[in-house]
């Protein structure tokens, strides 16, 4: 079916109003990015990454490293004992839907991803710990499975003992992070071992208004590590070592991160929300 000129003009004029808008929402996102980011460094005292044993608890395959892989990497070199923690099972990032076997072949291809990510950053493959947990459906836990979860959490505590625990940032945007932060707190606060808390920053970085949240009494905790040449090159092949989730694959079609995110978390410095502990 024909349009009349009129109606072609009125579609064209459409379309660039829509693709005007998109870029200026997106350019006005990447300006608020970069003040929120200049701010953080403003305010955040600079520390330096100790020898002491953590454990890191990650939602997904990927979050460690973008969130403090250059501080795993610090610690590995300085021999801190440090074990890394991944909550689910990394399966449902998928933009199909999924038979539970594909799924399955997803779980298993971002696993190896992490074991070669974190093997880049210096870590043995027995320091990492994989729950499974579903991806995507923790915030949607009854009592029972919660309950579950955080007993999970509870006993890599108790064998791993660490000092300092790394977790996500309680308003980092992904509600898988949001509720991995809640488990590990469930976990910690019911333990009887006293533990310094560092919340690490993965998409509240990004989408910079979840930061908003942050009262005058938190931001005097925030912290930043700079991070050496040679943590910063091992970040960077840890994130490439991560390669489904920044590169199209021609026979499945899985959820890419934003376009510019890796460059963005490039950055020399790593930033933590300093909850408890010296």
């Amino acid at each position: 079916m024909q349009t009349s000129p009129e109606e072609d003009r009125k579609t064209l004029a459409g379309r660039i109003r829509r693709n005007l808008g998109w870029r200026w929402r997106r350019l006005r996102k990447a300006v608020l990015r970069r003040l929120a980011f200049r701010r953080l460094r403003r305010e955040a005292e600079p520390v330096a990454v100790t020898d002491r044993s953590a454990v890191v608890f990650a939602p997904h395959q990927d979050d460690e490293t973008l969130g403090c892989g250059g501080l795993i990497a610090t610690k590995c070199r300085l021999g801190a004992p440090i074990t890394v923690v991944f909550l689910t099972d990394g399966g449902a990032c998928s933009l199909d839907e999924t038979t539970p076997e594909q799924r399955a072949e997803i779980s298993a291809m971002r696993r190896q991803e992490a074991l070669r990510a974190l093997d880049a950053l210096g870590m043995q493959a027995d320091d990492v710990v994989f729950l499974d947990l579903p991806d995507g459906e923790l915030t949607g836990f009854g009592d029972a499975e919660r309950q579950a979860a955080v007993g999970k959490i509870e006993a890599v505590l108790q064998r791993v003992a660490p000092q300092e625990v790394f977790l996500p940032f309680r308003n980092d945007f992904h509600p898988d992070h949001q509720a991995t932060h809640r488990l590990v707190k469930a976990a910690t606060a019911g333990s009887a071992r006293p533990f310094e808390l560092w919340n690490y920053f993965v998409w509240s970085l990004w989408e910079s208004s979840c930061l908003d949240v942050l009262s005058a009494r938190e931001r005097s905790r925030l912290v930043r590590i700079e991070l050496p040449s040679a943590e910063r090159g091992k970040k960077q092949a840890a994130l490439a070592a991560y390669r489904s989730q920044y590169e199209p694959d021609p026979t499945r079609r899985l959820i890419l991160l934003p376009d510019g995110f890796l460059r963005f978390f490039s950055s020399p410095l790593e930033y933590f929300l300093r909850e408890s502990g010296a």
